[in-house]
């Protein structure tokens, strides 16, 4: 683990969330015999290594290790010899999942040595190598990694100098991979050259849902590239463009692009300059986008009259659920804009300003964050009602009703498994391959509808269902009374 001054001066790069957990901290020399011997205990470990000669050591340790599962050797000094001996581990360990080499030395000879393990490895998902000296050497090497691995997840390259034609290389890596979803690029000097390769790696790309290139600078026309890519990807999820020098003719490429992207669920837009114009682009996107949920347009130079244009576009959309305007001069007068433009808005539950939100405010987001569990719950009550009171009605009855409300996008499979136990799963055989029609359309992973209102939709086919049915069987009795009166 790094020294209290190492992490004072990497204040960005504190230890991870999961430090929380039984990490084990043994020394080298107690560590190597139990990495040896299986030790169960040793899941998670952190040590603190001198050099390459050392890390050979441990490297040893971990060929055939199938116990640790999160590896954190950081501020090491680690250099091209010790990546050497990490990436012949990787060929051989099946069970690392997590690897943490941030602040070393490792360089694209390194990284190349690395990229080489990846492409035999089987288990690693996460690989962190933030300020490693890496450059586009380096992420050519990973590029070509990418291609044929299928399990790596995770790629943090924050920190080095990959360039534009890193970007590039990294760009053909991501065209053929099928495994990828989350990757940062953070400070390394990307621009707009290098965010055109990357937009085209992302028209031919199906899986990557997290794009970090904050502090790059990629200025309009990259964001136009990035844009225009993002109108054909529907797999992105999560776009951070932080302090990357983006205007108001930016903001308007973005903008339009998220009138048609049905994916990208968090725009990340502090620290630029879209001013009162980019904010007017934004606000007439708002009434039309029904996906977007978190937008952050912290420190963007936006006024009263930027405030004003975006509160009128809040008061229509419903899907937004987190939106900074943090460091902005909005004053008390953009204070009362919001508060007007979030009379009749029901979705938004979180905003983010540089001071305390008025107490109507505040009763505003609770309300909406209030309606939005009870809407939950509510759907979780009807399907439980469906369940008891359609308990008579045949199977293939109850299995059509649920496949239609995911055929009309009001319910998705995820929301079923969250909905329904194992064994109402089991009975009603909602999760079976056999299972054909609306269940399986292809819109139901997009993600689409995911949040939306099902009780209408389902609950009517099932009244309908039970009048039709009340009525045959009430007919049915009268006649069998009637008959057995003349009999």
């Amino acid at each position: 683990r790094p020294t209290p001054q190492e992490v004072d001066r990497k204040k960005h790069y504190l230890p991870p969330l999961s430090m929380i957990m039984p990490w084990e901290s043994p020394s080298l020399g107690e560590a190597v015999p139990r990495l040896r011997a299986n030790d169960p205990v040793l899941t998670h470990v952190s040590l603190g290594l001198d050099g390459d000669e050392e890390t050979a050591q441990l490297a040893d340790g971990l060929r055939h290790n199938t116990v640790v599962k999160e590896l954190w050797i950081t501020f090491n000094e680690i250099r091209a010899e010790g990546a050497r001996r990490i990436g012949e581990m990787l060929r051989d360990n099946t069970a690392l999942e997590e690897l943490d080499l941030d602040n070393n030395e490792i360089g694209d000879e390194g990284a190349g040595w690395l990229a080489q393990g990846l492409r035999a490895n089987t288990a690693l998902k996460v690989l962190k190598l933030r300020e490693n000296e890496i450059q586009h050497k380096g992420a050519g090497s990973f590029a070509g990694a990418l291609r044929v691995n299928t399990v790596l997840e995770e790629l943090h390259l924050t920190g080095n100098e990959v360039g534009d034609e890193g970007a590039g290389r990294l760009s053909e890596g991501l065209q053929g991979n099928t495994g990828l979803q989350e990757l940062y690029l953070s400070y390394n000097s990307i621009g707009s050259e290098g965010a055109g390769w990357l937009a085209d790696g992302l028209q031919c790309n199906a899986v990557l849902k997290v794009l970090c290139l904050s502090d790059n600078d990629i200025r309009d026309e990259g964001s136009r590239q990035l844009a225009d890519a993002l109108r054909y990807n529907n797999t992105l999820e999560k776009l951070s463009l932080t302090s990357t020098g983006i205007g108001p003719e930016g903001a308007k490429w973005l903008a339009d692009m998220l009138r048609t992207n049905t994916s990208l669920k968090e725009l990340d837009l502090r620290r630029n300059k879209i001013g009162d114009k980019g904010a007017a682009h934004f606000a007439d996107m708002l009434p039309v986008n029904t996906v977007l949920e978190r937008l952050n347009l912290g420190d963007n130079e936006i006024s009263v009259e930027g405030v004003r244009l975006l509160s009128n576009g809040l008061r229509s959309n419903t899907a937004l659920e987190s939106l900074s305007f943090a460091r902005n001069n909005i004053g008390d007068e953009g204070m009362g804009l919001l508060l007007d433009g979030l009379q009749g808005n029901t979705a938004l539950e979180c905003l983010y300003l540089e001071r305390v939100l008025p107490q109507k405010l505040q009763q505003i987001l609770e309300r909406n964050r209030r309606v939005k569990k009870e809407a939950v719950n509510h759907r979780k009550l009807v399907f439980v009602w469906c369940a008891q009171t359609c308990g008579g009605l045949p199977v293939e009855i109850i299995e059509t009703l649920v496949r239609q409300a995911v055929w009309r996008r009001q319910l998705s499979s995820a929301e079923l498994r969250c909905l329904f136990n194992a064994e109402e799963r089991e009975r009603f055989s909602l999760m079976q391959s056999r299972s054909a029609g609306p269940l399986h359309h292809p819109l139901e992973n997009s993600g689409i509808g995911a949040g939306a209102e099902c009780a209408g939709g389902l609950l009517k086919p099932c009244s309908i269902t039970f009048i039709v049915a009340f009525v045959l069987a009430l007919g049915l009795a009268l006649i069998f009374a009637r008959s057995e009166t003349i009999w």
